[in-house]
């Protein structure tokens, strides 16, 4: 990108490209963007917003590409970041996707670090910035019910069926067809398969994979 900026005389790096197409007509200021050891915006992470110029961000992609009546983004240009990724379905580009099942098929969330995220509901015309530092039982599906007021029956998970964070992380990311379960060939050498699969019937679920994790002691 840097190569290509340069050779076209739009802009000396990539951030600086940002700004004249996103944070300046946007408003939006970050106090610091960390360098690499090139001395180059470290893109995929690194920079520090507060909620409300996060929120100016989250308002963009919630306007499909548009701010004020203007532009910004070309709504097929958005769109290519919220196609389901080869390896997983429930991910696009940097942005985590609602199964099409779930109580709220059109959210999206972008996460930062630690309990930092940004989800958007278009349905809605919602926008929610979380700051927090949360424990280490905190789950978005809790978080969402007391946000919009939902029953956690209804929820995108109830308690029932709760993984550890660290445990949904890596069931999502096995989870490559989004179906909620993982086959045989999904979980690969996970050694939890066959005791999980308490049913025999070649497929575990989250309910199935909690249980044995609170017979563990792993929860």
């Amino acid at each position: 990108m840097r190569r290509k900026l340069q050779a076209s005389g739009k802009a000396k790096d990539p951030l600086d490209y940002l700004q004249q197409r996103l944070f300046t007509p946007l408003g939006m200021k970050y106090e610091m963007w960390r360098e690499d050891a090139d001395k180059m915006p470290h893109l995929p992470s690194g920079a520090y917003f507060t909620a409300r110029e996060w929120a100016k961000f989250g308002l963009l992609v919630l306007h499909g590409g548009s701010w004020e009546g203007k532009t910004l983004v070309k709504p097929e240009s958005l769109a290519e970041c919220f196609k389901p990724a080869p390896a997983n379905a429930t991910y696009g580009m940097t942005f985590w996707k609602s199964r099409p099942t779930d109580p709220i098929p059109d959210l999206v969330m972008a996460a930062g670090k630690g309990k930092q995220k940004l989800f958007i509901i278009p349905s809605k015309k919602l926008l929610i910035v979380q700051f927090a530092d949360a424990e280490k039982s905190y789950r978005e599906e809790r978080f969402l019910c007391l946000a919009l007021d939902m029953k956690m029956g209804s929820a995108i998970a109830s308690d029932a069926g709760a993984l550890p964070e660290r445990w949904e992380q890596n069931f999502t990311l096995m989870d490559k067809d989004g179906d909620g379960s993982l086959s045989r060939e999904e979980a690969g050498t996970q050694r939890f398969f066959q005791t999980a699969d308490a049913d025999k019937d070649g497929y575990v679920t989250r309910e199935e994979l909690t249980a044995l994790l609170r017979r563990v002691g792993g929860r």
